[in-house]
C-alpha cells in the first residue's frame, strides 16, 4: 500500500452512535446495583412519605398462593400491593378484584415476565400494554403503579410509565442500606 492512499480513517461515527443508543437504551437497568440512578430516572424506592415500609408481592395472581396470602394480611390487618403479571391474571381472572375486594393495591408488573434488557421497545410496548388491558378487564381499574420484572427496566419501559402516569418502582434492594423498619409486634 503506499502512502498517498486516498482513504482516511474516519471515525465511526455511526458504530459509535449506535453504542451510546444502546447503552442510553440499558442505562436504567443499572438502577437496581447503582441507587444514585434511581432518581434521576424517576424510579422510586422508598414509601410515598419516605418513612416504614410497604409491602409487594409480584408475579401473581396465582390460584393458591394468592388467597393464602389475602388470609395473612387479612389476619395481621396488613396492606399490601401486589404487582400482577398478564398472563397469570388470565388464568385466574377473578382473583384481582378479590385482591381489590380485600382492600390492597393492584399494580402492573408485566403480561409476561422476562428481562426487559432482552427485549426491544417495541416487545416492550406489546407486553405492558397487554398487561395493563388485563388488570383493566379482570379488575375493572387501570394500574397506577408499575415495577418492572427483576426490578430491571430499560429506556422504553420508562418512557411508557412516564406517559401512562404511572410511578415506577424499581429494584426491591436497597444497595446494601437498610430502607424500611422492621415491625415489631
Amino acid at each position: 500500500m503506499n502512502t498517498d492512499d486516498d482513504r482516511t480513517r474516519a471515525v465511526p461515527i455511526g458504530g459509535a452512535l449506535a453504542a451510546l443508543a444502546l447503552g442510553a437504551y440499558m442505562l436504567p437497568g443499572l438502577a437496581g446495583a447503582w441507587p444514585r440512578l434511581r432518581g434521576p430516572l424517576g424510579i422510586e424506592d422508598r414509601t410515598a412519605d419516605g418513612r416504614g415500609y410497604a409491602l409487594t408481592f409480584d408475579d401473581g395472581p396465582h390460584a393458591q398462593g394468592t388467597p393464602a396470602v389475602l388470609q395473612i394480611l387479612e389476619r395481621e390487618r396488613v396492606p399490601a400491593t401486589f404487582f400482577l403479571v398478564g398472563e397469570q391474571i388470565r388464568r385466574n381472572p377473578s382473583l384481582p378484584r378479590e385482591i381489590l375486594a380485600a382492600g390492597h393495591r393492584l399494580a402492573l408488573h408485566c403480561d409476561r415476565h422476562r428481562n426487559l434488557l432482552r427485549l426491544g421497545p417495541r416487545q416492550v410496548r406489546e407486553d405492558l400494554a397487554r398487561a395493563e388491558d388485563a388488570i383493566a378487564t379482570a379488575a375493572g381499574t387501570a394500574p397506577e403503579l408499575y415495577r418492572p420484572p427483576y426490578g430491571v427496566a430499560n429506556a422504553a419501559a420508562l418512557r411508557l410509565a412516564a406517559a401512562r402516569g404511572w410511578r415506577t418502582g424499581g429494584a426491591t434492594g436497597s444497595g446494601g442500606r437498610p430502607r424500611s423498619r422492621s415491625r415489631r409486634g
